[in-house]
């Protein structure tokens, strides 16, 4: 379904494979998800999934949106850019894939147009 359909987002999970928790699983993200099956849409982290460790794992395993997000979640990143634990290139990736999924979303009056009974 992810190779044919290409959704516009997915969501990491708050378990871990092969020992790794999924947001921070570049294997399974970067690995599978992106090289193996081609997939070109966003990546998230569940509700505070990627809260228990430092969020530049889940940046630079392809994570591309920490949910929820918020002001310690941009503190963070600032700090962690300054000293060189998450590369500007992670973070721009990451700014692509959202402008990406912001500018191919559709509007409510649009979908309720395609959808109308």
């Amino acid at each position: 379904i992810v190779c044919k359909d290409q959704p516009m987002a997915l969501m990491t999970s708050y378990n871990r494979l092969n020992g790794i928790y999924t947001a921070d699983n570049k294997e399974l993200i970067q690995g599978i998800l992106r090289e193996e099956w081609g997939y070109e849409g966003l990546v998230m982290s569940d509700w505070d999934g990627a809260d228990r460790r430092p969020y530049e794992e889940a940046i630079s395993a392809g994570n591309n949106m920490i949910m929820p997000g918020g002001k310690h979640v941009y503190t963070y990143l600032q700090k962690a850019l300054k000293e060189n634990k998450v590369s500007l290139d992670d973070v721009k990736a990451s700014a692509v894939y959202a402008l990406r999924l912001i500018s191919n979303a559709k509007t409510s009056e649009d979908f309720w147009k395609e959808n109308a009974l």
